[in-house]
């Protein structure tokens, strides 16, 4: 199991949780270019999250503040 660079998290987070894996390489041209892990897609979901709400708020997130909204955010995912 394989994925091109430019796969979409996605695509990816929903191929990690159906085969139950936890990390998927990334392939072109027959080359080993990367490696995708779990902590990847929290982090690329979580990053995507913090863009949106950048301008919102106008101190830091604490430690808690960004736990309670990953996991609302990954609740929210249909590859949870």
């Amino acid at each position: 199991i394989t994925v091109l660079p430019g796969t979409p998290v996605e695509e990816i987070a929903h191929m990690m949780a159906e085969r139950q894996i936890k990390r998927i390489p990334v392939v072109e041209d027959g080359r080993l270019v990367g490696i995708v892990s779990r902590g990847d897609v929290l982090r690329a979901a979580y990053e995507r999250e913090l863009a949106l709400e950048e301008n919102q708020h106008g101190r830091p997130r604490s430690d808690q503040e960004i736990v309670t909204r990953l996991l609302t955010i990954l609740r929210g995912e249909p590859w949870v």
